[in-house]
């Protein structure tokens, strides 16, 4: 899939669900937590909410980003949509994410590592077994 055609499809999926979630992988660095920050900024620009999953409070080196943004640790509910940003590895999520993420109706993946074979990924619980790549 281009990655203009995946920004449409994300966005077009994530305008008709309830609640979006994105989350980073275990032990966040900032390209992680930037990446989450990037991401749910393209969907509120959407008019999209998102909320971001981290596996546990930021270290005291993301003060400044902590202070400004509003990140979720233990989930109180169920996501329609889930993406993952810079990693496409599900052993890499953090675990509630991966749990959130298992029950969603759509999934996403987003990473921009070339040593990864695989940019973005487009998962729906309808098609499990179907997923779109850009090389």
């Amino acid at each position: 899939m281009q990655s203009k055609s995946f920004a449409k499809n994300l966005i077009k999926i994530c305008s008709h669900v309830e609640r979006v979630a994105i989350s980073g992988h275990k032990n966040p660095d900032y390209d992680s937590i930037c990446s989450c920050l990037a991401m749910q900024e393209i969907l509120r620009q959407n008019k999209i909410a998102a909320d971001i999953i981290l596996e546990k409070p930021l270290e005291p080196t993301f003060a400044e980003i902590v202070m400004k943004n509003h990140f979720i640790y233990v989930p109180t509910k169920q996501y329609d949509a889930v993406i993952s940003v810079d990693t496409p590895d599900k052993k890499m999520l953090p675990a509630n994410a991966l749990e959130l993420k298992e029950k969603a109706k759509y999934t996403f993946a987003l990473d921009h590592h070339k040593d990864h074979s695989c940019y973005c990924l487009l998962y729906t619980s309808d098609a499990a077994d179907e997923e779109d790549s850009v090389d």
